[in-house]
């Protein structure tokens, strides 16, 4: 069990290279470019824009604090884009903590369609589940132009669309998310606080009793637990609640996780960089994941073991990385860290009180995942 978790770790990374790579190597090319090039050059774009946000200097975001850093955004966006998401921020009622209308970030998807390609532009629309049952999917429509070699964000806008989700497509965004998932059943799917007309069902191979569901009319998924089955064949009874408090949490904090470990191609890396990267990540998964399955441990003490590996790999990465970049970059380094431990100490315990008393098992897992994460944004950010 322990070596397929790491064996579809270092999959996933392999098998994902880097548009930063592409994006930083000028081209003379000027034929279209493809849907496959086309999808990572957008994901990786908008997937900077929100890594931006998430390690600027300032806290708040508003007016004020994005027109300060307006250079910082504009390797990724024109500037007339830029001024049309500042000025669309309600100032009277947004002070600190603004949601921006920026674009988007394409981690599951259930369509991609190159609508418009030209030599310097293209036009990229991307259809996206629906976050919440009631709603519909979204379809994104975003036009890139070339500016000095690199493609930017011109324009984009968000719609509600309408879709027909098939089985098949419904099963490959359950595995892109991770899950390793039967196919039960399909049709009305009904729990206490969970309606769809039509769904699919499927269930964990681990753990029968943990259910997916995706909706068929807007890609909307969630997770419910079947706490029992039912005598006579009546319908099992789903806690739809399990997993709600926790999802609204990691949406608040959607900002801490920018899912670089996929980004980043091993191939390209140096001997001395790729032995960073060895040490101080897929080492330390692997290390973990041995923990995890330490019998000798208590839970608790596989828990606090985990979390001190995670820490000290965090303390070792930065160590090595300010052999690598200037002074004035690493006290940006340092000054970004002290806002992510503060982010990551908020998110921990939120997802430790989800239900209101503390949870120690679930704060350790809500750290793990973003410290896991951050090794890889460290690395990706500083030595890639």
């Amino acid at each position: 069990m322990k070596k397929w978790f790491l064996i579809l770790f270092v999959l996933l990374l392999a098998a994902c290279n880097s548009d930063s790579a592409q994006q930083d190597t000028p081209t003379n090319n000027t034929s279209p470019i493809s849907v496959e090039q086309a999808n990572t050059i957008a994901t990786d774009v908008i997937n900077n824009i929100w890594d931006t946000l998430a390690t600027g200097e300032s806290i708040e975001v508003n007016k004020s604090t994005l027109t300060e850093n307006e250079a910082s955004f504009l390797p990724y966006m024109t500037k007339e884009l830029f001024v049309r998401v500042v000025e669309s921020i309600d100032q009277e009622d947004c002070i600190v903590n603004c949601i921006l209308a920026f674009p988007e970030q394409i981690y599951n998807v259930l369509d991609v369609q190159l609508i418009e390609n030209t030599a310097n532009s293209f036009t990229i629309e991307h259809t996206l589940p629906a976050i919440f049952e009631d709603e519909q999917a979204k379809k994104q429509t975003t036009t890139f132009i070339k500016q000095d070699e690199r493609y930017i964000i011109s324009d984009f806008k968000t719609e509600a669309t309408t879709v027909s989700v098939t089985k098949e497509q419904a099963e490959e965004l359950l595995t892109t998310l991770g899950f390793d998932v039967l196919f039960v059943e399909e049709g009305p799917f009904e729990a206490s606080n969970t309606t769809l007309a039509y769904a699919y069902v499927f269930e964990d191979q681990e753990d029968s009793r943990i259910q997916m569901v995706v909706g068929r009319d807007n890609g909307y998924y969630t997770r419910v637990i079947k706490d029992d089955e039912i005598a006579n064949g009546d319908a099992p009874i789903y806690n739809e609640n399990y997993f709600a408090p926790y999802e609204e949490i990691d949406q608040k904090y959607a900002y801490l996780f920018t899912y670089h470990s996929m980004d980043i191609d091993e191939s390209q890396l140096t001997p001395e960089l790729q032995h960073i990267y060895n040490t101080y990540i897929t080492d330390v998964i692997s290390q973990t994941i041995d923990i995890d399955f330490d019998g000798s441990l208590s839970s608790e003490e596989r828990q606090e073991k985990i979390a001190q590996v995670l820490d000290e790999a965090v303390d070792g990465l930065i160590a090595e990385i300010e052999k690598h970049i200037d002074a004035a970059r690493f006290e940006e380094l340092q000054v970004n860290h002290e806002i992510w431990l503060a982010d990551r100490y908020q998110y921990t315990n939120e997802w430790a009180h989800a239900f209101g008393t503390y949870d120690e098992e679930q704060f350790y897992r809500a750290y793990k995942n973003a410290t896991e994460d951050y090794l890889a944004r460290l690395f990706y950010q500083y030595l890639y």
